[in-house]
């Protein structure tokens, strides 16, 4: 071929007329060439071999291409598709990515080596988000070249570059494929990339735990948050931090408590709300608050059966399943978090308490009240008790000071200055001022991601230590996790892990730890800080079936050198009776995956849980309790004359616990995948199916309690329980007392399952989905009845992604929308139920060589799964170039074959017999909503509004009782048909005469008659169910939340607001008949009798004659539907403000990231319930506060190298 060229300078240039035939020629080639360039060619490739696409592109356009055969060996697949496009446009894209590049010379493609670098250029660099935050496990290549890496989980990559000037490449599911051009890049230089979320629905997947799937090849509900999200505040659980981000799960701060689209099942404490928590794909017995969260890349929650029905008989309330990090390919990286909480104290004054000196006057009140019943002050306190007559009942101090008044010890003036001075007094004060402190906590996590062609190592090492509000009272836990993942080959890849957690937690004696222990005008320190001793205090010992005791029982014992003090301080009993518990738990996990043949694969998984518990609870010999009881154990030998202390001698006492548990979970599964063409039609099949074996077995073992124990000698002192729990011993002050002794026992359930199962799912055409599974459980427990044996639990599930229908490409509005609908069952299990009959092998201290049956649970050989069908109908959407994503749901949830009493007739030998009885309905609509609605400058505004509303109704029940109270006092275990589980349920309310309420029975008649005075002369209570009026709900129809992002540059501000209502709570009232208490709320102080007509009389207020219908209308009015409000609230749950290090800033100082956060939680919260109620730290159904939760503020730093 000729080539024009240049001739000598000076000399002139001729064209002879041969040399103007070639450049016509050429010049007609050329146009020929654009020509061709200009032409359109539409092409189909999913992942075709590169030779097979190339062959046929040059059928389409007529290129010839030119190659050495060795570069197809190192070529990747292609994917393209494009229609009527030009071939200038293809040509670039159907090389992109490979290992060469392209010379295109007239009708011929010649196919050539990329030129390389001698030095290779090292490219270092971060992946973000549109928020800034980092993106791991991003795929990073550079054009043209074959090395892959990803990014680790702080974003960050290094990859070796062989071509000048490279452009980097960055993919992942989810966003935009991004190419990064680099001018002049050098290795020192760190670039920081910025991907976009694509049409996240089309590419995201979805991890279910047994398989992992394309989101637009899916049908169910799934909700999955990402390693940012879970992130994007400090959150002292996983649990919490799932708050707000999953339409249709609730969650209770307090307790940590799960619960997905309402109530599945009556058994809410032995089979609970808790979804089924499930790891790296295998099930755990572990809560998801005992998870590090900083070792999680994701969170999906599975809602509908299509999603959970493979889990079968575990699945009913929901699956959460986490996805554990994974070590990048790339060099090593580290990454650190330090955490720093500290909780304030409770706010007192939002519990709207009494004042001291309304309590003095109530007290005051009460005692002159109570006097009225008796000839004079002393026979009223004879029947108080005494030393050596036995019958000893408290009574406070106030009581003492006037016991003392009427016995010529004090007079009425200095019994006036004694309770003047008392009103200053405020003994939950001085408590929360010396025995509360703010709570702090400090998390550390360290973690190493490391990979390579062949393996990938994530470790991570958790430490966490907190001082609780409580003195004294601490915990700490080191968790440490490891996961290896080794490419052996081609076909055959493997995965072994270790997660481990040890925990060592002290904590005081309940008693101690209760706020309101002594009365209002107790002390516990004076001005000076010294501590104020009680004589006396309103506690016993707890072990030996309890006593009381009372000033003058003190008194009189104080000065005897054979009993030992009853004084009292708060402060010396928070280190005794700590209870010290040390747990750890261990999982071990491996799977292997062979490829078998394309789109073939065989996975076998294996998994084995262990934890065990110690407690050890001590008290030393000089404790309260110990003391307490060593006098209710002194005898008096009235031959000898002498008192004797046989039981209980000098020492402590020590109680210890033990409890195991051992589970595994063996998996073996064929997986297949395949993407296949027939004609113009597309077909995608994923398919699975396997067998799954686990075990659960959890001995408890109980120890001996000693006493008389002595720590430094590890001494203790045989005790004589068979006398003692049978005999017993003849106490001086409380006559005949028995003992038992903790006797060492041992429990070992065991639990078997075995299940085979299957799912499928088709696509056709990127458009229409069908999905199927089944699977069918054996458990030890379960299914002797032949007709329930061997029903499935299974699913079906249709999807259409509409926007990928033709009709559908004018609609640009539309990004992208999907419609699917599902049908299945998932089941629920309660492991206190048996098809056999239960007992229980134990001796007796009395008999200690025959060994006896107890039976515990008659059989039930009719024991099947709790079953609930779901029907799902959701529909995912993104519209406006993906300024709006959203998606809903609507579900009808049918539970059946619920575990509840039922009646049964007598002759059978039991009135009732949990069995498979009920029937109940969830329904309800899931909404969730996200937009970034503002980008300009560096400066982004986000919204993100989770709602969903759920109605149950009980359809089927058989089980009543004929006591109204049970209805009102326990909605878990009593209810109608047709109604709400957990109904909140009142007596009708009539009115009040002359400060004495009365109620309406079941006949609508008043069960408290008057005479003309409007005095009671008679009071019925009212028993009949039927008389009872539904006044609400206990738990919430309907709750949400909005959260906000505002994120300018490296700085972002997240604030999340939950919200809740549809249900009622109780008012807090004073009961009409009760004794004083410590914490009673202000109401006290508007007495009837002092001019207040909003209250009813209370107790001492009666006449004495009808003194005793006190008691039977106190709860009467307390339970009236008088006092039932709204439970709606809002809540700012929390703030937090972070900002990010520049990326080339780091670069400088050798690290990758550096974050800084600040955050504050529970800051601001509203009730319509008003008065300072938080329903969130209330008893909805008794009508009593707990303290309110307190103001919280999180400091983090997180650092990556």
């Amino acid at each position: 071929m000729i080539f024009f060229t240049q001739k000598h300078r000076g000399a002139p240039f001729l064209c002879p007329a041969k040399s103007k035939f070639s450049v016509l020629l050429l010049c007609f080639g050329v146009l020929f060439s654009l020509q061709v360039f200009a032409q359109k060619i539409s092409v189909d490739y999913k992942n075709v071999p590169f030779a097979k696409a190339i062959a046929d592109f040059s059928k389409k356009s007529g290129y010839q291409f030119v190659y050495d055969a060795a570069f197809l060996k190192s070529a990747s697949p292609v994917t393209l598709t494009a229609s009527n496009a030009n071939f200038s446009e293809l040509v670039p894209r159907l090389f992109a990515g490979q290992p060469f590049t392209y010379e295109v010379n007239k009708k011929i493609i010649i196919i050539k080596a990329r030129p390389q670098l001698v030095n290779p250029i090292q490219v270092s660099g971060k992946v973000i988000d549109t928020l800034g935050m980092p993106l791991p496990g991003i795929d990073v290549q550079v054009k043209g070249e074959t090395a892959i890496t990803k990014t680790a989980n702080n974003g960050t990559f290094t990859i070796l570059s062989f071509t000048a000037n490279p452009v980097i490449v960055t993919r992942s599911m989810g966003y935009t494929l991004k190419e990064t051009p680099l001018a002049n890049v050098k290795s020192a230089d760190l670039i920081s990339i910025v991907m976009i979320a694509s049409n996240a629905n089309l590419k995201e997947v979805v991890v279910t735990g047994y398989q992992t799937l394309l989101k637009e090849r899916t049908t169910a509900a799934v909700v999955k948050i990402d390693s940012a999200t879970l992130n994007q505040q400090l959150n002292p659980s996983l649990a919490s931090a799932l708050e707000g981000r999953v339409a249709g799960l609730r969650f209770s701060p307090g307790s940590n408590d799960l619960e997905l689209r309402g109530p599945a099942t009556f058994q809410s404490l032995t089979i609970g709300t808790y979804p089924l928590v499930v790891i790296d794909g295998l099930p755990t017995n572990l809560r998801i608050e005992e998870v590090n969260p900083y070792d999680i890349a994701s969170v999906y929650v599975l809602k509908d059966a299509a999603a959970s029905s493979i889990y079968g008989s575990k699945s009913a309330n929901g699956v959460i399943v986490l996805t554990t990090k994974s070590g990048a390919k790339g060099s090593v990286s580290i990454n650190a978090n330090a955490d720093y909480f500290v909780t304030t104290k409770p706010d007192l004054d939002k519990m709207h308490y009494a004042s001291t000196s309304q309590i003095i006057d109530y007290e005051t009140a009460k005692y002159k009240s109570e006097l009225l019943n008796f000839a004079n002050p002393a026979t009223m306190f004879a029947s108080y008790g005494d030393v050596g007559v036995g019958n000893i009942k408290y009574y406070s101090p106030l009581y003492q000071l006037y016991r003392s008044q009427s016995e010529g010890k004090l007079t009425a003036d200095q019994v006036n200055n004694t309770l003047n001075s008392w009103r200053n007094n405020d003994y939950i004060r001085d408590y929360a001022n010396n025995v509360w402190q703010n709570e702090t906590r400090n998390r550390y996590n360290l973690s190493l991601s490391s990979g390579s062609a062949k393996s990938n190592t994530f470790v991570s090492l958790n430490y966490d230590e907190s001082a609780m509000r409580i003195k004294h009272n601490n915990s700490k836990a080191l968790t440490m996790y490891l996961k290896n993942t080794f490419d052996f080959n081609k076909w055959l890849t493997a995965s072994v892990g270790l997660n481990g957690r040890y925990t060592n937690s002290n904590a005081t004696d309940n008693t101690f730890s209760n706020y309101d222990l002594q009365e209002r005008y107790a002390r516990i320190v004076d001005e000076n800080g010294n501590l104020v001793y009680s004589d006396y205090a309103n506690v016993n010992d707890g072990f030996s079936g309890g006593g009381a005791i009372n000033g003058q029982v003190a008194s009189r014992l104080s000065t005897s050198p054979d009993f030992k003090s009853f004084r009292f301080n708060v402060l010396n009993e928070l280190r005794n009776g700590i209870t010290d518990t040390k747990a750890y738990n261990l999982r071990a996990f491996t799977s292997l995956r062979a490829k078998l043949l394309k789109g073939l694969n065989y996975e076998i998984s294996f998994q084995y849980e262990t934890s065990n518990t110690n407690r050890e609870q001590f008290y030393d010999q000089e404790s309260y309790k110990m003391r307490f009881l060593y006098n209710v154990m002194t005898t008096f030998n009235t031959a000898t004359n002498k008192f004797e202390h046989n039981v209980i001698s000098n020492g402590g006492r020590l109680s210890q616990q033990n409890a195991r548990s051992y589970n595994y979970t063996f998996r073996q599964q064929l997986n297949f995948d395949r993407t296949f063409k027939t004609g113009n039609l597309n077909h995608n099949i994923v398919a699975i199916g396997g067998f799954e074996a686990r075990q659960n077995e959890s001995p408890l073992f109980l120890s001996d309690v000693r006493y008389s124990y002595d720590p430094q000698l590890l001494s203790s002192q045989p005790m004589d329980f068979k006398s003692l729990s049978t005999t017993g011993i003849t106490s001086y002050l409380y006559g005949r007392r028995t003992m038992s002794g903790n006797n060492a026992s041992l429990e070992n359930p065991l639990n078997r399952y075995v299940s085979i199962y299957g799912n499928a799912a088709y696509t056709l055409n990127d458009k229409y989905n069908l999905t199927g599974s089944v699977r069918v459980d054996q458990a030890s427990f379960f299914g002797l009845d032949p007709e329930y044996r061997w029903k499935p639990i299974w699913s079906v599930g249709g999807g259409w992604n509409v926007s990928n229908e033709e009709f559908m490409k004018d609609a640009d509005w539309i990004d992208y929308l999907k419609t699917r609908v599902t049908y299945g069952i998932n089941g629920n299990s309660d492991l206190t139920s048996s098809p056999y009959a239960t007992a229980t092998y134990k001796n007796d201290v009395l008999y200690p060589a025959l060994i006896y049956t107890n039976i515990s649970a008659f059989p039930n050989p009719k024991l099947r799964w709790e079953k609930v069908t779901t029907t799902n109908l959701g529909f995912d959407f993104s519209m406006f170039k993906n300024l709006l994503k959203g998606t809903l749901d609507l579900y009808n949830r049918y539970s059946s074959d619920l575990l509840t009493n039922n009646d049964l007739d007598p002759t059978v030998g039991l009135k009732t017999r949990v069995i498979n009885n009920g029937n109940m309905r969830n329904r309800g609509i899931e909404v969730s909503l996200s937009s970034d609605w503002f980008k300009h400058k560096g400066l982004t505004l986000g919204s993100t509004i989770v709602y969903a509303y759920n109605k149950n109704t009980i359809i089927d029940v058989n089980y009543s009782t004929t006591s109204a109270f049970s209805y009102i006092s326990a909605p878990t275990n009593f209810y109608f048909a047709n109604t709400s589980f957990q109904t909140m349920y009142a007596y009708k309310y009539g009115g009040t005469v002359n400060g004495y309420p009365y109620f309406l029975d079941q006949n609508g008649n008043p069960n408290v008659t008057f005479d003309a005075n409007g005095t009671p002369t008679s009071v019925v209570s009212i028993n009949s169910p039927a008389a009872l009026v539904p006044v609400g709900k206990l738990l919430p129809t309907f709750n949400g939340s909005f959260s906000q992002r505002i994120v300018y540059k490296n700085l972002q501000l997240n604030m999340l607001f939950v919200y809740s209502g549809g249900n009622n709570l109780r008012k807090e009232v004073v009961p009409l008949s009760a004794i004083a208490s410590n914490t009673y709320n202000e109401g006290i102080g508007q007495l009837y009798t002092n001019g207040f007509t909003d209250m009813p009389r209370l107790y001492f207020e009666y006449p004495n004659a009808i003194k005793n219908y006190a008691s039977t209308l106190s709860d009467l009015w307390r339970y009236g539907d008088n006092q039932i409000l709204s439970a709606d609230y809002i809540k700012l749950r929390n703030i937090s403000l972070s900002y990010t290090v520049h990326a080339n800033f780091l670069k400088r100082i050798h690290m990758t990231n550096l974050r800084l956060t600040a955050q504050a939680n529970n800051l601001w919260y509203w009730s319509k319930a008003g008065n300072d109620i938080d329903p969130e730290a209330y008893s909805l159904n008794s009508g009593t506060r707990s303290l309110t939760i307190p103001k919280s503020f999180l400091f983090g730093l997180s650092v990556g190298f």
